[in-house]
Formats: C-alpha cells, structure tokens, sequence
C-alpha cells in the first residue's frame, strides 16, 4: 500500500515538472533575441577589424594588412640602407632637411629609387620597389648631425664624422591600415 501511493504521488507531480506552451515560447523568443545580438555584435566587430587590416577604408589598394605591408617596407629599407650607407653615394640632392617645402621632391611617390638615380642592378630594384605597398611615398632626410665632407677629410683625416640620416615610408592617406614607419641609419659606414 505505501508503494501504491507513492505511484500515485509521483504521476501527479509529473505533470507539473514540463513546461507550458507560454513558457516554451517566451523561452524560444529569449534564445533568438540573445543570438541575434551576439550575432550582430561579432559582424560588426569583424567587419570593423577587417576594414582595418586589409585596407578597404582607404582608396588605395593596401590588401596584405598593416603587419604584412610594414614588414614589406621594413625589407626595402633594409636594401635601400645598404645602399645608402655606402661612402661612394653622394647625398647631395636625396636628402632633403625636415622643413622642406615641397614634399613631392623630397618623397617620390612613384617608383623612388628610380628617381634618386641610385646603382642598384634593375632586377634588385624592380624587387625592392615592389616590397613598397601602394599608397606610401618613401622620404629621406638629412638631421642635425651632418656627415663630413670629403674636402674635409682629404685635409684632416681625424675630423671625419659620420652623418645621421632618416628613411621614411609614408602614407598618402593616414589611417589605421596604413601607417608611417621610418629608420634612422648613419653613413659612411666606414666612419659608423
């Protein structure tokens, strides 16, 4: 007999443990509206990230992102340091001083080791300027610590000093995508 009515007990309480068609349904509601933001929230986020790092906020055509395209610029500098630093390059009419007037003279848009006119092999420089992402200009600028010059040196071999000197990649648009980096090197190596 004590078994008997816990049976019945037991049946009876069952039927209040489900839940109502109203209960189903508000939770049903609940679950779509809390996916729904979830889901609107990550493709904003994502779309914003995405337009940062691949560059379609500007009208330039930066696709690699801002980590790729400064690692490309950091390998040109590299090559065009080399280059530079050498004691037989002649910086007269490169580097420009920081206040210069016309930036177009001082940052080539196009093609810049070309238009500096230094001896590099064309297989070189056709590689080195296409590490250069499009939408930046690459500058060169003379600082307060000049190098001797070479009448000077002939003269008196102990004043030789060497000079300090920055490359500068800029962007035409700043934006989050697309940010100045630069390098600051000295030359002639020999006097570094």
């Amino acid at each position: 007999m004590i078994l008997d009515s816990q049976l019945l007990r037991t049946k009876g309480n069952d039927q209040r443990l489900g839940m109502t068609l109203l209960e189903a349904l508000l939770a049903m509601v609940l679950l779509i509206v809390f996916t729904g933001v979830v889901t609107l929230v990550m493709q904003f986020t994502l779309r914003f990230f995405a337009a940062a790092e691949s560059g379609e906020e500007n009208e330039f055509d930066v696709s690699n992102g801002v980590l790729i395209d400064h690692q490309h610029i950091q390998m040109a500098m590299d090559d065009l340091v080399e280059v530079l630093s050498q004691p037989g390059i002649s910086m007269e009419g490169l580097a420009y001083a920081p206040k210069y007037e016309n930036l177009e003279d001082a940052c080539p848009a196009a093609r810049p080791i070309t238009q500096w006119g230094l001896p590099i092999e064309e297989r070189k420089r056709e590689e080195v300027e296409a590490l250069i992402p499009p939408g930046y200009r690459l500058c060169l600028w003379k600082t307060s610590a000049g190098e001797s010059l070479m009448p000077d040196l002939i003269a008196d071999d102990a004043g030789a000093k060497p000079g300090i000197y920055l490359l500068q990649a800029l962007p035409e648009q700043l934006s989050s995508s697309s940010l100045p980096t630069r390098r600051l090197f000295c030359r002639p190596r020999p006097f570094c």
